[in-house]
């Protein structure tokens, strides 16, 4: 290929795409190659145009508070991180253009597939498309993605829960402020892709990361390994530890899991409730269950139970405080959903955080709460045993 027609191709994104769209005569301005990155650039700087205009006219006004430290307002940074990626793109499709790479070939949409997991769906009817779109529910995604739980559910799972806890968070301490309308906003564009996938093209195609990505147990098990980490790095330093290694951490936190599940399903199997099992998880009227607990040492609820209690305790202690209006005990409704989604295939359940507090509760109480404590000592102590045999 003829480098002045690479050069044209490139320069074709320094805004002067206008020149070659419109050349009739000029061979150079007038090839197809031109032509193709010619257009490419226009879509670029249309689609950029498009989006600063918006967030200028519509959401820059919720940007105009100064980020701490830096003393630069938000509305700035958005401006100068748009300008940013256009550079960016801009150089990038230079050097496509340079190197003789026709834009067809590079094509966004091909590049999103390539590294993206494709699921069809052209098989399922009406009502199952619509158990899919079920999944986008605000919290009720968290029920559905357990009941209905396949590669699909759980991918869209990792998504929501980022999503969910960051809009949560910040409507929280900032109430309807403009970080929480943009991921709203961005909620709203992916319920919208999502859609149009599900019912026009019959595929959902999803991020290879996100699909990579940990769900919520495997993630909340790699904090609480980075923790212990912690622990083990301080001693490292202090009192000459050994060696520390993450991977073992994190084996032996999770055989320790699966261990306890085993001795709750083995030692807590009676199905017995006093009242219909799903009051356990509404606040304050779980408490007539605690006649139950004196009663009953077998129940497979027990556990359930007694995280609910503690439930209801902090959204007292937040209700003592705050009063009743406030908006921190929205935090609250993931553990409820959470526990919604798990009551029948898991009562054994633990919701994350929830039961931290309750382990703590547990172990001062010296397991009179609860004696599958006791019972883990009693497993480690047999274990110890036959090791030494």
């Amino acid at each position: 290929m003829d480098n002045r027609i690479k050069t044209n191709a490139t320069i074709s994104y320094m805004f002067l795409w206008w020149l070659f769209l419109l050349a009739k005569w000029n061979p150079n301005f007038n090839d197809d190659f031109t032509k193709k990155h010619s257009k490419n650039a226009t879509k670029i700087h249309f689609i950029f145009l498009i989006i600063f205009i918006c967030y200028n006219y519509f959401f820059s006004k919720y940007f105009y508070f100064e980020v701490p430290f830096i003393l630069i307002s938000l509305n700035k940074i958005i401006n100068i991180s748009i300008f940013s990626t256009l550079t960016l793109f801009i150089l990038k499709w230079c050097y496509k253009a340079s190197k003789g790479e026709d834009p067809k070939n590079i094509s966004l949409d091909r590049t999103f597939k390539e590294k993206s997991s494709a699921f069809e769906i052209n098989n399922l009817d009406e009502s199952e498309k619509m158990i899919y779109l079920s999944s986008f529910l605000p919290l009720f995604w968290i029920i559905s993605s357990k009941i209905h739980e396949n590669k699909i559910t759980s991918n869209w799972s990792k998504i929501w829960w980022i999503l969910t806890f960051l809009m949560i968070i910040f409507y929280i301490f900032s109430g309807f402020n403009s970080i929480f309308v943009l991921l709203m906003f961005f909620y709203i564009l992916v319920i919208v892709y999502y859609w149009v996938n599900i019912f026009i093209n019959d595929i959902i195609l999803f991020p290879k990361i996100i699909e990579n990505a940990p769900n919520l147990q495997t993630a909340y098990l790699i904090f609480k390994s980075w923790i212990f980490y912690l622990f083990d790095f301080i001693k490292l330093i202090f009192w000459k530890q050994e060696k520390i290694n993450f991977k073992d951490i994190f084996t032996r936190l999770n055989k320790k899991d699966q261990n306890y599940n085993d001795l709750l399903i083995n030692n807590f199997n009676e199905e017995k409730l006093p009242i219909a099992k799903k009051i356990i998880f509404i606040p304050l009227l779980n408490l007539l269950f605690l006649p139950s607990l004196f009663v009953s040492k077998k129940s497979k609820y027990i556990l359930a139970i007694f995280q609910w209690l503690i439930i209801s305790f902090i959204l007292v202690f937040i209700w003592i405080i705050y009063w009743f209006n406030s908006t921190i005990q929205l935090i609250l409704l993931l553990p409820i959903f959470l526990w919604v989604a798990n009551i029948d295939s898991n009562p054994f359940y633990r919701i994350p955080v929830i039961y931290e507090i309750y382990k703590i509760f547990d172990l001062l109480s010296f397991w009179v709460l609860f004696k599958v404590g006791s019972l883990m000592q009693e497993h480690k102590d047999i274990k110890e045993v036959k090791l030494k045999i």
